[in-house]
């Protein structure tokens, strides 16, 4: 089976400065660590990818942040599906992005990153 690589969107300013003050905030997480890769900045849990944050490019849209989970549980794919700043890939996916449309917004995207680390254990 063909794997089809997604198209990367080049991030907002404004996304990549939401981005710098996320990957801020989240420096002190226990086994953090982040690597540049494609113009996204990954962040792991020890070796396992669970987030990408925008450098120069976006998996999502330019107002995009995304995250992983494999499998998302059942009670968090009820609040993805019900919120509308969150896009899936395809049904099935792994990789989630949420789209922030206001800085007001970053708390939001703070849980939703937290909760993928979490999940990366």
């Amino acid at each position: 089976m063909k794997r089809t690589v997604p198209k990367m969107a080049p991030a907002s300013n404004e996304m990549k400065r939401l981005a710098g003050l996320i990957e801020k905030e989240i420096a002190g997480w226990p086994g953090l660590t982040t690597r540049p890769m494609f113009g996204v900045t990954c962040l792991y849990r020890g070796k396992r990818i669970f987030a990408a944050l925008p450098r120069t490019r976006t998996l999502g849209g330019p107002n995009s942040i995304s995250f992983r989970f494999d499998p998302l549980p059942a009670a968090l794919e009820r609040r993805a599906k019900a919120d509308e700043r969150i896009r899936f890939r395809h049904p099935g996916a792994r990789w989630y992005s949420f789209e922030l449309i206001a800085a007001e917004e970053l708390n939001d995207a703070l849980w939703w990153l937290g909760q993928a680390f979490e999940a990366t254990r």
